[in-house]
């Protein structure tokens, strides 16, 4: 039984909507934030990253971890996760470092591409 009215979406429509434009507002902030993790990655494997940098890669990470999932991103989520567990240990891995960087660009790149075509 449906109860909501011809042509108007259901309350998992509306949610979906809610967001996908919540996506699309926070969309630039949140590449922003992959880009630090990758610049401190790449820092990290060019043995010049500052205390500072890897505090706020670390910060970033942890940011992205709690709220891909939110946007539909599940995979993107764990991968961040992952770089916030790297960026916490005391001796970073810089090749994984890297490695998940380029990670989370490509799977957030691709889930972006996904919703936009959506």
């Amino acid at each position: 039984m449906d109860l909501n009215s011809p042509g108007e979406a259901s309350p998992q429509e509306q949610i979906q909507q809610t967001i996908s434009r919540l996506w699309l507002r926070f969309r630039d902030s949140i590449f922003e934030q992959v880009a630090r993790i990758e610049a401190a990655a790449a820092a990290s494997a060019q043995k010049t990253l500052s205390e500072e940098q890897r505090a706020g890669a670390l910060s970033d990470a942890h940011k992205l971890a709690g709220s891909l999932g939110t946007f539909g991103f599940p995979k993107a989520g764990e991968i961040a996760r992952e770089c916030e567990h790297l960026f916490a240990a005391g001796e970073i891995d810089s090749t994984r470092a890297v490695h998940l960087a380029a990670a989370l660009h490509k799977e957030l790149s691709q889930a972006a591409s996904a919703v936009a075509g959506q």
